[in-house]
């Protein structure tokens, strides 16, 4: 299929009309047989997915089985297809911010393996329509390395979005990171006030 999405003046327009995601977040899991997924399991998540009219799946928190790509396709899903990055939440320590804890952050080491994982994923996943955007991971703080696998998203494909949802601790790197603004766990009162006082950030 054939699609346009692009943002207007912080709205996310869809072929050229306003797109509202009802969204959510998908393990590839199953609660009798764990990881072993069939198509016919997938074919439920949809059908569960389409009657609670939900248009949207994050493949948290990592790349899934590239049969679920081909339904959702079929299907008319919108996916975010997340990157194999996680390094769940390892800027912290006894639950406040401690950013030398931080991987891949910005250690030279960790740069070429974090570009493999985005290329793996662009190249495996890039022909098909019902992704709308790419993810760069969960839970892996933000800093250069992140920087650099948004930079190669938006060279490879300009045309799809970038969304990351590690950076709000970082917040130097929210405007070069994501294009959506995305935070872990916000309580609805914490969403009221962004979009009351703070959206035109």
């Amino acid at each position: 299929g054939f699609r346009k999405i692009e943002i207007k003046d912080k709205i996310i327009y869809f072929n050229g009309k306003r797109m509202i995601i009802n969204g959510v977040n998908r393990h590839e899991w199953h609660p009798k047989k764990g990881r072993a997924i069939t198509i016919e399991d997938m074919e439920k998540d949809l059908a569960i997915i389409k009657n609670a009219k939900i248009n949207g799946v994050r493949t948290s928190h990592y790349p899934n089985q590239i049969t679920w790509y081909y339904l959702c396709d079929q299907a008319g899903i919108h996916v975010m297809a997340e990157t194999n990055l996680e390094s769940h939440g390892s800027w912290q320590k006894m639950g406040a911010f401690e950013p030398s804890y931080n991987v891949p952050g910005a250690v030279p080491q960790w740069q070429a393996a974090v570009l493999d994982r985005a290329k793996t994923n662009f190249e495996t996943l890039k022909n098909h329509p019902s992704i709308l955007f790419w993810s760069l991971g969960n839970e892996s703080y933000a800093e250069v390395n992140i920087r650099q696998m948004n930079d190669y998203f938006k060279k490879v494909d300009p045309d799809r979005l970038v969304h990351y949802e590690g950076n709000f601790p970082n917040p130097a790197f929210e405007d070069s990171i994501s294009d959506v603004k995305s935070c872990m766990y916000a309580p609805p009162e914490e969403i009221i006030d962004y979009l009351e006082n703070k959206a035109e950030n």
